[in-house]
């Protein structure tokens, strides 16, 4: 009679029973360790383990208007830009002065939006000036690169908040045309916005909404957890911002 020896994973593996790291719930066997993986699965928090995290989530999801440098692991022949949005919803834009912006809010994205941004810095590491990356693939097939391997994890985003999106055209003069009814429309529709600033805050705006005012502030632990913490400071009448 011969004896089966269980198979163990090798340290700095995944146990294929344990849960999949993407956060789709499923055991890492029937997800991203199968064969072939997994691509169409969720990761709910694509960008964990950069420093920016917080911020980028909140520029992806509701600053209207803002910019930050990128800090990139590997020096570039060109600045590298995050903005919220580009002149229609590209991907990715490399100017004419050879400075490349990438967009967080886009027209279409794939379950992981890091491998998407991933894809978009890539191009326009290499692209020429004046090119303009409408989207991205958002299916599993290609380059399969994601944000955390080209930034500096560590390095916070320096964001700017912008009233419009007068950044979106470099230079003193005016736009005209089409360019200048883009950049009106787009200004109409901008919430006026600014970061909360202070002591251990971070990823935190004031959003004017016309009749209320929001504050929209991202914060990093489990939403479990923050629920829980937020009851308990309701329950001792502690929930709020303070004074006038």
């Amino acid at each position: 009679m011969t004896k089966t020896k269980s198979r163990r994973p090798v340290e700095g593996q995944t146990n294929p029973r344990q849960a999949c790291p993407c956060g789709s719930g499923k055991r890492y066997k029937a997800c991203h360790g199968a064969p072939g993986g997994a691509q169409d699965a969720m990761v709910h928090r694509p960008f964990a383990g950069l420093a920016a995290e917080c911020q980028l989530i909140a520029l992806r999801e509701f600053v209207p208007s803002a910019t930050a440098p990128l800090s990139l692991a590997q020096p570039a022949g060109r600045d590298v830009t995050l903005a919220t949005v580009l002149p229609t919803a590209a991907a990715a834009i490399v100017r004419p002065d050879n400075v490349a912006l990438i967009g967080l809010q886009v027209l279409s994205h794939s379950t992981d939006l890091s491998r998407d941004l991933g894809r978009a810095l890539s191009w326009a590491l290499t692209a020429d000036p004046g090119s303009v990356l409408p989207t991205v693939s958002t299916t599993g097939d290609g380059e399969q690169i994601r944000l955390q391997e080209l930034l500096i994890p560590e390095t916070p985003l320096d964001v700017t908040v912008h009233p419009d999106f007068a950044w979106w055209i470099p230079g003193e003069e005016p736009p005209s045309g089409e360019a200048a009814a883009s950049l009106q429309q787009a200004n109409a529709a901008i919430l006026p916005t600014e970061a909360v600033t202070g002591a251990g805050i971070e990823a935190a705006y004031w959003v004017d909404a016309g009749e209320k005012a929001h504050l929209r502030w991202v914060r990093p632990e489990p939403e479990e957890q923050l629920l829980a913490a937020m009851a308990r400071l309701a329950a001792r009448s502690e929930l709020d911002l303070g004074g006038d």
